[in-house]
């Protein structure tokens, strides 16, 4: 079945391939290709996860897709990656509906002072118990950012913050998505 969504995928980029962004489609394609074990997974973020922090003010897009990135609540380099994603949507706009970072692990003090002091720009659920990637045959993406389609299946993988690369991926998919609509 992911095999399938892949390669409707694919097609689907491929059919509305302009000639200006082909080799950023073809080079998109390729990197793609690395990760077709996971295009196409089904991922559901509003299953056995506890919302921990809902931002306030927070603009939602039109778009249909979503941000999700894992991240570990006891890591001194995620909780910078948050900061960062917070640095990042104040500087780019990304055509996304929602951002969400699951963190697995129960929040130190830390992690808490973090998020009360920032007030980040995402929702944050909590993976207590650790099982919520292991139970989706996505344990060794601890530590990956998605981005889903409106059905929460995986288009994308890669994180597009301080990545010019993956950031012109991710609005190649975003805006070819709303183009063929």
């Amino acid at each position: 079945m992911r095999k399938n969504l892949f390669i409707i995928y694919v097609l689907l980029l491929q059919v509305c391939a302009c000639s200006n962004n082909a080799e950023n489609k073809k080079a998109l394609m390729s990197y793609l290709n690395d990760y077709k074990d996971v295009v196409g997974h089904r991922i559901n973020t509003g299953d056995s996860l506890t919302l921990y922090y809902t931002p306030n003010g927070v603009h939602r897009y039109e778009g249909t897709y979503k941000i999700v990135s894992f991240i570990n609540t006891s890591c001194g380099t995620c909780i910078r990656k948050m900061d960062e994603w917070n640095k990042f949507l104040s500087e780019k706009n990304l055509d996304v509906n929602q951002i969400i970072f699951v963190a697995q692990g129960k929040p130190d003090t830390y992690f808490r002072e973090f998020v009360d002091s920032t007030k980040p720009a995402f929702y944050i659920y909590l993976d207590t118990s650790g099982y919520y990637l292991l139970n989706r045959h996505l344990d060794r993406y601890v530590q990956g950012t998605f981005l889903l389609d409106e059905n929460e299946n995986v288009v994308m993988i890669g994180d597009p913050v301080g990545n010019e690369t993956i950031y012109s991926f991710y609005n190649t998919i975003i805006h070819d998505q709303v183009k063929s609509e």
